[in-house]
């Protein structure tokens, strides 16, 4: 499994409150990373306010998103500062689920916008994250489509927490929700690595390794949002995954 030493951008997403039972919002905050001058700048995002899930036949599926720029949620959010929505359908992350990920691109530039859907992949914790062709924003592999993966995995997160020399979490336990990004026809490559938690305020680490600019950078984020909520709202990311790597 490879994983570079340093990640080249990292968030951290809090929650103003337990998801699925209470109105909350999340922040999306870039804590650093190594990426270079001469790219963007990390964003960072903040959500609509997010109903409870209290109708029955909404539990299993997590309120829809929209992610808007910026750290402090806008009385009135301006279409301006629209990034883009997840809208999750499906059994949440128990028979299976699929996510639609819009990305709102900037200055109404066509060349900037992009929908993909995120697919689980059976009942097991793998869901496919297609990028199509011509969704580069400027990342190594041009407008090059790229078929990625979000799995399941214990193993990353002991790895990258043994190279750092630092203990593992006691939040981070095994199949606690941890998911990795990885290229289908690479999957030993780490793209990017969820870190959840567990606690009131934390929803989780977001670990990008891959030199994701534009628009594959905000798929990324927002489908790793899209995917993590569906598995907290079903409780997923807990059971499964045991032999996953």
């Amino acid at each position: 499994m490879e994983i570079p030493k340093e990640p080249s951008r990292s968030f951290q997403v809090i929650k103003t409150a337990p998801l699925g039972w209470f109105t909350l919002t999340f922040l999306v905050l870039p804590t650093g990373g190594s990426h270079p001058p001469s790219s963007s700048p990390n964003p960072s995002y903040h959500t609509n306010r997010l109903p409870p899930n209290l109708l029955p036949w909404r539990w299993w599926i997590p309120p829809s998103m929209l992610f808007y720029d910026g750290a402090v949620r806008q009385q009135t959010p301006s279409e301006e500062t629209l990034v883009g929505g997840v809208v999750a359908r499906g059994g949440g992350g128990w028979k299976g689920v699929n996510i639609t990920v819009d990305v709102a691109g900037k200055d109404g530039d066509p060349e900037t916008r992009g929908t993909t859907v995120v697919t689980q992949k059976g009942w097991e914790r793998l869901y496919d994250l297609p990028i199509p062709a011509g969704q580069g924003g400027g990342s190594a592999d041009g407008n090059a489509g790229r078929s990625l993966v979000w799995k399941g995995t214990m193993q990353a997160i002991r790895q990258i927490r043994s190279e750092d020399g630092a203990k593992t979490h006691p939040r981070f336990g095994p199949c606690n929700g941890n998911l990795k990004l990885v290229e289908a026809e690479n999957p030993e490559q780490i793209l990017a690595i969820w870190e959840n938690r567990t606690d009131w305020t934390v929803l989780g680490n977001l670990l990008i390794y891959g030199d994701f600019e534009g628009r594959d950078l905000e798929m990324v984020i927002l489908s790793c949002m899209g995917v993590v909520c569906c598995e907290r709202i079903t409780g997923r990311g807990v059971w499964g995954g045991i032999f996953k790597r």
